[in-house]
């Protein structure tokens, strides 16, 4: 009983941000603008504590664990170097920009050699596994993607005739792009659907 409130008040506010899409100039435009400003505000709150709560176990984690406290003490060292260098210097400053965009850039290279080496294992168990047609044309597949998209034919190519099949090649892997986020969009709305008729509850716990 304790979350029928819950769910009225969550499908209410729902149907009022969509109608303040849906129809601009009405009042539930306006009802909706405050809605947003007030989800924000809530999530810089809730990003905060996050923030404060990771800060802390790193903080536990130096005294807890001394043999393999360097990776806390170096996440720490370096929050504490962005953090101050954006209070001093401002977000606007180019210091501050160039600072923050290489740790990010190193963050998001590491991330992406992971991703390309846990792909690599997936695919040689893929090619352990499935040893048949689809194990073959996965293969193939995945090694003309690798010399096409790496530029081996675009710079190395003597054959007019081979032009427009890396055109069509070339187009496939924006194909699969535009399906995956048609995908995505597709899953997003049939998750807000489903919280707006209260079929799925996920603010009751």
């Amino acid at each position: 009983m304790k979350s029928i409130p819950v769910t009225i008040l969550a499908i209410f506010s729902g149907l009022i941000v969509l109608a303040g899409f849906f129809f601009p100039n009405s009042f539930a435009a306006i009802i909706r603008t405050y809605a947003l400003e007030m989800a924000i505000i809530l999530a810089a709150f809730a990003s905060l504590i996050a923030i404060t709560n990771l800060i802390i176990v790193h903080w536990n984690k130096i005294f807890s664990e001394p043999d393999q406290s360097i990776y806390s003490a170096v996440f720490l060292v370096g929050f504490l170097c962005i953090f101050f260098a954006g209070i001093i210097f401002s977000p606007a400053n180019s210091f501050f920009s160039r600072l923050s965009s290489s740790v990010i850039f190193t963050v998001e290279s590491s991330l992406l050699a992971l991703l390309g080496l846990s792909l690599a294992i997936a695919c040689f168990k893929l090619f352990q596994k499935r040893k048949g047609v689809l194990g073959i044309i996965f293969g193939i597949s995945t090694i003309v993607f690798l010399l096409t998209l790496g530029g081996f034919f675009s710079t190395n190519i003597q054959f007019s005739f081979l032009k427009p099949i890396l055109a069509v090649l070339n187009s496939l892997p924006l194909a699969g792009a535009r399906g995956i986020l048609l995908g995505i969009s597709i899953g997003a709305i049939v998750t807000g659907l489903r919280v707006l008729i209260g079929a799925d509850r996920p603010y009751s716990g």
